[in-house]
């Protein structure tokens, strides 16, 4: 019996000592030594708190404590979520997360403590890269986050208590954002030339050091951040970096700023000296905001646009900073704000397809660097309605109906943007005195509008109709028309240095006597007498040639095709229009608006959608046109015209005469019949071939001869007199 008690208290021990050292052994495991992610995604120790589905993100499942070197990575292009675990360091000389080799590492959500480095980007390879620290808590450690590279993303971190906040090492182009660094000796660093960098929208409080930019550091850009009773704020140690985002976004906040703000706008009114080569131009008068939307006069911030629009305490001139996010809102601007966006390719402006994404009804607003949509092809991205004195500069507009619309909208200014892939053309109706510079847009309309200036503006698609006095310079037209019913509607200050697809536009407004040059890619003769347009190419585009108001002018020898209209003639009389090859286009040739006494002969009107219009334009002489395969040939309204050059000369070949010919002496039998008032009488059987003379200088040159005739004559004469 005594030997069974015996044995079963011994077997008992054996299991607790083998019970506890199976515990020992796991914990030793989990909780002491390495941990690596290997290049091939693998973890070692297999057994270590992390899980892994897909070997790409990696999350922990446990605290873990090291006294040696936490996490080791060797793989890129991987995400490490902390998921709130706690990485404790019990050694010395150690690192939390060792970013080894391995470039577009996150590192997110994890607990840091008491390493000699919590966070590490310094290895084996030259340059490591493309890397986001966000929202970790680093605490008690020597570095918090140490690294050299370039492109990285350390954002939304609290780093607190450490020997050296953020320091980065011959780094560049890397964003330090939206952390809380609080506590430290040293609260970010950039040592040995680092450069371009960005640092903003921190919280930089009771540090030794604020910010330290050493050994070359310089071109770094440090802004919108708050910088609150540190011990020294800022240390630039001789170098150059702005400290500033302009105005009206302006500066960093200093706690010590002793500067005024007389004008209450937010901004101090003197910058905040950090040393002779460095200084804040325009510090901030209050803390920048956690918030995404600041009010920079106020210093209060908001989740929305529009609740920073609506607050009672955003008055008017008073400016509104949008960090960069997509914000679906439909903006109402109904005060005399100026919102900016922190970058066009960072902060959007979305509609969402439920109305327009911003209207402006308040004068003297500013909308800038937002990419800017609808989302509905239905619907108008931006829209001015009844408003003056505006500014809208350096946007995208993109994805919706139209980009940017005005209506009853002047003196406002369009400058720098890029509107592109929307439905229809921009529009502006009945706005007057509106200057566009420097922009990009797929079309613009502008309908009933006074003295608009548009300069260096890229436009594909450009229509004026019924204005005035619009100023256009270097600009770049890809399609380009005018339309009106009066002269006014047509005396534009344009000149050649516009271009269509290149080529220059030509737009002469009471000219004489001249000749266009032949490289013209469009040309307008307003109020014009003795003008020749000879030898060009016309192609794709609203019009060729537009007309109105001139006489006595020649169209001669060009190419007019796929043109909406393509030789344009209103209010014109006594011109000629001879042997052009007009085809492809929507209308040909059309007189409008009591065009008379117009010679047009000799021409190919070739596969037109109509190949000539008249439209109470009377009196015109038309003969000895190719008509071929026109959709319609001819539409005549209230006009009444001369088709023919009579017997034998004939009239015009038209393809779809379907006369004889008896007697073969190439005209047709029968009449061409257009309608009740207009008949060709002698149409030609065969296409009309233009001789190699033109038939329309022979009476004049035959009136030159015998004037010179004449004159030998006469002086003959004299002679035989003297003698």
């Amino acid at each position: 019996m005594m030997n069974r008690i015996i044995a079963g208290t011994m077997l008992t021990l054996l299991l607790v000592v083998m019970f506890v050292a199976a515990l020992n052994t796991q914990i030793v495991k989990a909780e002491l030594g390495t941990i690596y992610i290997r290049a091939n995604g693998s973890i070692d120790p297999p057994d270590a708190p992390i899980s892994t589905v897909d070997n790409v993100t990696y999350v922990l499942t446990g605290n873990i404590t090291s006294d040696s070197h936490g996490i080791v990575v060797l793989r890129s292009n991987i995400i490490i979520d902390g998921a709130g675990y706690t990485l404790q360091c019990i050694g010395a000389l150690s690192t939390g997360i060792d970013v080894e080799s391995g470039s577009n590492v996150t590192i997110k959500n994890a607990k840091i403590k008491g390493f000699d480095s919590g966070i590490s980007f310094f290895g084996n390879t030259p340059a490591l890269k493309f890397s986001n620290v966000v929202g970790n808590y680093i605490a008690n450690c020597s570095y918090g986050i140490l690294g050299g590279g370039f492109s990285y993303n350390i954002a939304g971190n609290n780093i607190i208590n450490n020997t050296w906040g953020v320091k980065l090492f011959a780094s560049s182009n890397n964003t330090i954002v939206g952390n809380n660094i609080t506590a430290n000796d040293k609260g970010i660093t950039l040592w040995g030339e680092s450069s371009n960098n960005s640092v903003f929208g921190n919280n930089i409080e009771s540090n030794f050091y604020g910010i330290m930019l050493v050994y070359g550091s310089s071109n770094n850009k440090i802004f919108h951040n708050n910088f609150i009773n540190n011990t020294r704020q800022a240390d630039s140690v001789g170098y150059n970096n702005p400290w500033d985002d302009g105005y009206p976004s302006g500066g960093n906040y200093w706690s010590d700023y002793a500067g005024a703000d007389v004008n209450s706008d937010g901004i101090g009114d003197t910058p905040y000296v950090i040393d002779a080569d460095n200084q804040d131009r325009y510090p901030l008068m209050h803390s920048w905001s956690s918030l995404p939307v600041h009010n920079i006069n106020t210093g209060l911030g908001y989740d929305t646009i529009q609740e920073a629009i609506n607050a009672n305490e955003t008055l008017d001139r008073h400016t509104i900073f949008v960090e960069a996010g997509t914000y679906h809102e439909n903006v109402v601007v109904n005060k005399t704000v100026s919102i900016i966006g922190e970058s066009r390719a960072t902060t959007f402006i979305d509609g969402n397809r439920t109305a327009e994404a911003v209207v402006i009804t308040a004068n003297n607003t500013m909308l800038s660097e937002f990419t800017i949509q609808s989302s509905d092809s239905f619907i108008v991205a931006v829209r001015l309605e009844n408003v003056s004195h505006a500014i809208i500069m350096d946007n995208t507009i993109t994805n919706s109906l139209s980009g940017l619309v005005l209506a009853f909208s002047d003196s406002n200014t369009i400058a720098g943007n890029n509107i592109t892939k929307n439905t229809f053309r921009d529009a502006f109706v009945n706005s007057s005195n509106n200057f566009l510079t420097d922009n990009s847009m797929e079309g613009l309309y502008i309908s009933k509008s006074i003295n608009n200036t548009l300069m260096g503006n890229t436009i594909g698609s450009f229509m004026l109709s019924y204005s005035l006095d619009t100023t256009l310079r270097n600009n770049s037209f890809s399609v380009f028309g005018i339309y009106g019913e009066t002269l006014s509607h047509f005396v534009q200050n344009t000149d050649s240095s516009n271009t269509i697809s290149g080529k220059p536009v030509y737009y002469w407004v009471n000219r004489e006597n001249s000749e266009v040059p032949s490289d013209a890619g469009y040309v307008a003769l307003i109020n014009c007498v003795n003008i020749t347009v000879r030898g060009s190419n016309f192609e794709n585009n609203f019009q060729s040639i537009l007309m109105f108001s001139t006489n006595n002018s020649r169209i001669l020898n060009n190419n007019v095709t796929n043109i909406n209209e393509g030789i344009w003639v209103s209010s014109s009389s006594n011109n000629i229009i001879y042997e052009n090859i007009i085809a492809n286009n929507s209308v040909g040739i059309q007189l409008i608006n009591e065009c008379s006494d117009n010679n047009i002969h000799g021409n190919n009107i070739t596969a037109n959608g109509l190949g000539i219009w008249l439209a109470r334009s009377s009196s015109n002489r038309i003969f000895h046109n190719n008509f071929v395969s026109n959709v319609n040939q001819v539409n005549s309204y209230k006009s009444i015209n001369t088709w023919d050059d009579d017997y034998p000369s004939g009239g015009n070949y038209w393809s779809d005469y379907n006369g004889t010919d008896a007697n073969h002496d190439g005209i047709g039998d029968t009449s061409y019949v257009i309608d009740a008032n207009n008949t060709d009488h002698y149409p030609l059987m065969t296409s009309y071939i233009i001789p190699e003379f033109p038939i329309f200088l022979i009476l004049p040159l035959f009136m030159l001869v015998t004037l010179l005739a004449v004159m030998v004559y006469t002086r003959k004469d004299k002679i035989s007199d003297v003698m």
